[in-house]
């Protein structure tokens, strides 16, 4: 084992439980017609909020490993280290091990920079479960990443936007090492907030204070990549929890809660699952565009 995965399982744990605790609470609701908006478009409008999360990191990793100094062995960056406005530096004071660190801002999509990133964030390389000074290639194996990240993020068809904020921990793996191995593996958590608003779509308008607890499971990359630029498998999985406001010719209030599975493929276009968290069964399938982070139209079944 690369890393100390004990001890990232624990902190995820405790990143989820936050969020099933006050998933307890989600059978009331208030206001005058609680009904006003139903659970399909519920589904629809968190689907929208997780999908802009999952397509950013999945995009992100690339940039992660640039930072990191791995990219000499990455062919065909998405975007890159030079779509990032800012500086990055690399610690030259040894304490354990040596940390590098960026602070910037990344604009996504690239081809159509709507929404904003603000990243703070910290790595350290590991070769066998024990950190190094440098990235090393040929004795590198991991590298784990800690990030505070502040998003301002906007619908491509302009019926919604959002305010997140989250903090995060990620690693990529390769063996025996990432210079010599023919993927890079991600795994992660983060526990975020956020606030999104929705209009012009529906008659009421909606808004959703939320709390969720993401995950990202295996999310796999070619290496080299050449030219890939979506992940060939894994997932992003969120637990959400939220309460919905809503106005307009009906008025009120709910609590919700989804669980909600981004399944990648290789592709632009990926699968996105809501689940009922009552019961466990699919409530809602969409298509996500990565290269967009938007659900595809018209591609929604329940």
């Amino acid at each position: 084992m690369q890393l100390g995965t004990k001890a990232r399982t624990g902190a995820s744990a405790v990143c989820a439980a936050a969020v099933f605790a006050a998933m307890a609470a989600c059978s009331t609701s208030t206001g005058t017609t609680a009904a006003a908006v139903s659970d399909a478009q519920i589904n629809t409008d968190l689907a929208a909020a997780a999908g802009i999360a999952a397509s950013t990191q999945s995009g992100d990793f690339a940039t992660q490993d640039a930072e990191a100094g791995a990219e000499g062995f990455i062919v065909g960056l998405r975007g890159g280290s030079a779509a990032l406005g800012l500086g990055m530096k690399r610690a030259t004071v040894e304490s354990a091990c040596t940390t590098g660190s960026f602070s910037g801002t990344i604009v996504f999509p690239f081809a159509d920079p709507r929404d904003t990133i603000s990243i703070s964030r910290t790595w350290e390389f590991f070769a066998v479960g024990v950190c190094e000074n440098a990235y090393v290639a040929g004795t590198t194996d991991s590298i784990v990443f800690a990030a505070t990240v502040s998003s301002e993020l906007h619908g491509k068809r302009g019926f919604w936007q959002a305010h997140h904020d989250d903090q995060r921990s990620n690693w990529v793996t390769g063996s025996l090492a990432l210079s010599t191995a023919s993927t890079h593996v991600w795994n992660g958590f983060e526990a975020g907030v956020d606030t999104s608003s929705f209009s012009g779509d529906i008659p009421e308008s909606r808004t959703y204070n939320a709390a969720s607890s993401d995950t990202v499971g295996s999310v796999t990359f070619p290496h080299p990549r050449d030219g890939a630029v979506y992940p060939s498998s894994g997932t992003y999985t969120r637990w959400v929890n939220a309460m919905a406001t809503f106005s307009g010719p009906r008025t009120g209030s709910k609590q919700v809660a989804r669980h909600i599975v981004v399944t990648f493929n290789g592709t632009e276009f990926v699968p996105i699952a809501i689940f009922d968290v009552g019961t466990g069964q699919v409530s809602l399938t969409c298509q996500l565009d990565l290269a967009i982070g938007e659900i595809v139209a018209g591609s929604c079944t329940d």
